[in-house]
């Protein structure tokens, strides 16, 4: 549904369009040939976790959303820099590619 509808529920070209992205993929992996992931998210099997040193006083929830974006809300931050770590893995990133990174905060 996020990827959009055409009329009479029909795909619409942009689902169309990324369901080739995901089939070249398919092929290239069957096919034994490095696929270039083109139009692909390489973070739909990431994930997101959060360190917090309670000892310390550190105090956060943390929820990831729908659109894979990560959210923290800190209480209270503790007492070192290194008290509340955000961690993400399982990313897949590939030499020579082009990645957008966003951070946003209050």
């Amino acid at each position: 549904m996020n990827d959009g509808l055409g009329s009479d529920w029909h795909p619409s070209l942009k689902t169309q369009t990324y369901n080739s992205y995901v089939l070249s993929d398919k092929i290239c992996n069957a096919l034994g040939i490095e696929s270039d992931q083109v139009g692909l998210d390489v973070a739909a099997d990431s994930v997101y976790d959060v360190y917090k040193n309670e000892d310390n006083g550190a105090n956060l929830s943390f929820w990831v959303g729908y659109d894979k974006s990560f959210w923290i809300n800190t209480v209270m931050g503790g007492k070192e820099a290194s008290d509340i770590e955000a961690k993400c893995s399982g990313i897949g990133l590939k030499k020579g590619g082009v990645y957008t990174l966003e951070f946003e905060y209050t």
